[in-house]
């Protein structure tokens, strides 16, 4: 591999130069593109670039990638099922926080979460996390009902 900051010739596969030390690229074989030197696919045509990889097939950007399913002995059994996630959060808080002091914005967004986790709960959801002023939840999770997504 040459070195295209000082042009020493390097061993392949290295990262940074022996005589300059500076980050090495990658040519891809393919399309010849000069890619990263922690790249592991052409960042233009996506062909692997380690070597460990050369046993993949090269894609062309275009072809359709096909999903395969290998068939499991471990006896793994699953269920489908909906999912509803909803995310809310206090609207204009920016604003409104910036007209309170830090600790009045605290108290407020800590009855909002209280408040919301109250609804959420009533009608069957999971709090998932709360997100700044934002609380996301789901319905269907860890109990899943026929009528998650409607439920009054």
């Amino acid at each position: 591999m040459v070195c295209s900051h000082c042009g020493a010739e390097n061993a392949a596969g290295a990262q940074f130069c022996n005589q300059c030390a500076a980050p090495l690229r990658k040519r891809c074989p393919q399309c010849n593109f000069e890619n990263g030197h922690e790249a592991k696919f052409c960042s233009q045509c996506a062909t692997p670039l380690a070597a460990e990889q050369a046993h993949l097939p090269v894609l062309h950007p275009a072809a359709p990638i096909r999903a395969e399913v290998e068939p499991r002995d471990g006896g793994l059994t699953g269920e489908r099922r909906h999912l509803t996630v909803l995310f809310c959060d206090l609207v204009n808080s920016t604003s409104i926080a910036a007209q309170l002091d830090p600790e009045e914005w605290r108290e407020i967004v800590a009855d909002y979460h209280r408040a919301a986790a109250q609804a959420i709960e009533r009608f069957g959801g999971h709090v998932a996390q709360y997100q700044g002023d934002g609380v996301m939840a789901y319905f269907g999770y860890p109990e899943a009902h026929d009528n998650d997504g409607c439920r009054e």
